[in-house]
């Protein structure tokens, strides 16, 4: 957003970021700390993934995805049956970063890492989660009809993204693109 609104020599630290964001991340983080880097080999993650998360079988998984391993991939991919043929075409990274926030903020601000970095898949595979799955973030408030409102326009809001994006992830020459970040940052804050 920083670079969007002309917000010149500010930079934002991964490890920030996931600090940040960490309790809206959940069993993930461990990943997210081997996706950016944080985390030096897949032994330092499995034994956050222990010891932070009592060997959550989805933090599990989502570190031996990453080094490889196929079966850990499939697990996860399994998982989310309503987004099945989605997940099928995405890599162990992409899969862990579409499913890891909890929150749209969370999501949102992963998004713009990507892109900032510019990975386009990311951003689309942030995206389109946010966009087929806003119920996520608050199942216990959709019996509110106005959370449900509030979660259909969020989720229309990372459509917009995805489709944007789908076309040209390029930040600066891609109008849509702005234009779709801006009304989903004007919604979230």
């Amino acid at each position: 957003m920083l670079r969007l609104l002309k917000v010149e020599g500010v930079r934002v630290k991964v490890d920030g970021l996931i600090n940040s964001f960490e309790k809206h991340i959940g069993v993930f983080v461990p990943a997210l700390k081997l996706i950016f880097g944080i985390h030096s080999d897949e032994k330092v993650a499995l034994n956050e993934c222990n010891s932070k998360h009592s060997g959550n079988m989805d933090c599990v998984n989502a570190v031996k995805a990453l080094s490889g391993d196929a079966n850990a991939l499939d697990s996860l991919k399994n998982k989310y049956e309503e987004l099945k043929r989605f997940s099928a075409g995405l890599d162990a990274k992409n899969l862990i970063l579409a499913y890891s926030p909890n929150t749209p903020h969370a999501r949102f601000a992963l998004m713009l890492y990507e892109l900032i970095k510019g990975d386009a898949e990311s951003v689309k595979a942030l995206a389109y989660v946010g966009w087929k799955m806003p119920s996520k973030y608050a199942p216990l408030m959709m019996q509110v009809e106005r959370y449900k409102q509030l979660l259909e326009q969020i989720g229309d809001l990372f459509r917009e993204v995805y489709n944007a994006c789908s076309s040209n992830c390029n930040i600066d020459n891609n109008v849509q693109l702005r234009l779709a970040l801006l009304k989903l940052f004007h919604r979230l804050v």
